[in-house]
Parts: structure tokens; C-alpha cells; sequence
């Protein structure tokens, strides 16, 4: 980054620097070094939490364990700490937090070392109900087994198969559509989430369980698509469309053509 800022010339002097999710000692130390420190042009945005669903934040960050356990790098301590402290900005203070780890039992300490310094210098600040009651943090060594054992359930063969990514994946669109031309090496872009409700229903089950639930929701719609020609006056043909319209049939459909596709190619790879 500093090769390219004294590439800019003398149009390196109105440099901005933005780090994220924040500025580190040794980054200011190089800045200083190579006479580019201008504080008020350094500047850091805490991107710590990322809403991948409405009941999952995380942190993205895959690497941060082999580089404390490899490089000795424990930056990520403090993003977590202030990551917990926004947490409880919005939402409260939460009242029982739990440990399991020296790396989590650390950050707590540190946590209720703060609220309570806080407590001293500002007695008179009203708090309020707090939407968590507790909190457990778990250090990634205590478990070093679990991500070696081999994935029973359908998102997690997902993530094997085609890789999540920020709950996105990648996928031939032939796998998706046996129509599809062959030679044509198109990708579809897939977000799997709780507002596939779909997905929502099966993602915690095995590829046999998801057989039995697909085939359920088939019949339903098939059951549906059945009853079109049933209506014999405006009224109840205003209620099969509103009905129609309540299930989402095509996109229903879609969906479940979708997912009978990959758990079919997961199956038979």
C-alpha cells in the first residue's frame, strides 16, 4: 500500500487511508516510518458483524485461529471484545456471560472489567431490558474433532460441494436445469437463507429426509394445481387465486426443482 501511494507523486499527500475492520500499531509504525501518517486522514470502519440471517451475525473470519495458534497474531481479541460491546449498545447489557477456553474466559474478563468501570463513572445512566439474557463463548480448540468429521446434513454437504460463501453458493446451472444445453458452463448465483422457506425446512436434514419433505410439498402443490377447475363462480374463483397466491406456487416450484437437483447430484458424487 505505501509502494502505491508514493507511485501518486505529489498527489500522495492528500491520501485517505481507510482500514478495515480496523488500524493496527504496526500499520501507524510503517505510516510514520515512510512519513505518510496524517492522522486526520487515517480513518478505520468497524466491519466486525455481518447479518447473514435474521437470527446469525458472524464475524467472517476464517483465518483468525491459525494465525493466533501459528503467528501468535491476537488482534482478533480485541474485534471480538468490540464486537460484544456493540452487541450491547443496541440490545443491552447481557447479565450472565460464560466462558469455555483461556482465549474466551480472557475476553470476558476483559468485557466485565469495562462494564464495570463504566458502572462507576456514569452511576446515573438509566439502562435498559436487555434482549439477551446470556451469553457463551466457546474457544475453537476446546473442539478441534467436529471440522474434521464428515457433513450428515444438507447444508452442510452444500458448503462441501459447492462452498457457502456469506450464504451464497455457485452452481452449474445444468445441475439446476437438466434442460440446459450441454457444453454451456453457465453459473447461478443461489442464496441460501431463511427467506428460502425451502431451504429453511430441510437445510438441518439428511439427503433421505429431504426426499420425503420434497415429495410432501410436490403433492401439495400438485393437490392445488388439481382444484383449478373446481370453481364455479366468481367467489370461489377468487379464492383458489387468493390460495394460489398465498402458497407462491411457481416460485415454489422453482424451488423444489432446485433443490431435488442438487441433493440428486450430491447423491451421485
Amino acid at each position: 500500500m505505501i509502494t502505491q501511494i508514493k507511485l501518486q507523486g505529489d498527489s500522495a499527500q492528500d491520501a485517505h487511508i481507510l482500514f478495515i475492520p480496523n488500524k493496527t500499531i504496526e500499520c501507524e509504525e510503517l505510516l510514520q516510518e515512510s512519513g505518510f501518517y496524517f492522522e486526520d486522514r487515517i480513518k478505520s470502519f468497524q466491519l466486525d458483524l455481518l447479518l447473514l440471517e435474521d437470527d446469525l451475525l458472524s464475524m467472517e473470519l476464517p483465518e483468525n485461529f491459525l494465525h493466533y495458534t501459528l503467528q501468535d497474531d491476537d488482534a482478533y481479541k480485541v474485534m471480538v471484545q468490540k464486537s460484544i460491546n456493540r452487541i450491547e449498545k443496541t440490545s443491552g447489557l447481557i447479565k450472565y456471560k460464560y466462558a469455555k477456553g483461556n482465549v474466551s474466559a480472557q475476553i470476558i474478563n476483559r468485557l466485565k472489567s469495562d462494564q464495570q468501570r463504566a458502572s462507576s463513572e456514569q452511576a446515573n445512566v438509566v439502562s435498559f431490558d436487555a434482549e439477551f439474557d446470556c451469553l457463551i463463548m466457546l474457544d475453537r480448540n476446546i473442539d478441534m474433532v467436529s471440522p474434521f468429521c464428515i457433513q450428515q446434513v444438507y447444508e452442510g454437504m452444500l458448503d462441501e460441494t459447492f462452498g457457502i460463501k456469506t450464504t451464497m453458493i455457485n452452481v452449474e446451472t445444468k445441475i439446476l436445469n437438466s434442460k440446459v444445453e450441454e457444453g454451456k458452463s453457465d453459473y447461478t448465483e443461489l442464496f441460501l437463507n431463511n427467506e428460502d422457506f425451502l431451504f429453511k425446512d430441510i437445510r438441518g436434514m439428511s439427503l433421505s429426509g429431504i426426499g420425503a419433505e420434497t415429495r410432501k410439498q410436490m403433492k401439495e402443490i400438485t393437490e392445488v394445481m388439481k382444484e383449478k377447475d373446481n370453481p364455479t363462480n366468481i367467489t370461489e374463483l377468487s379464492k383458489y387465486v387468493n390460495k394460489v397466491k398465498s402458497m407462491n406456487i411457481a416460485k415454489r416450484k422453482e424451488l423444489l426443482d432446485y433443490h431435488i437437483n442438487m441433493a440428486s447430484y450430491i447423491r451421485t458424487t
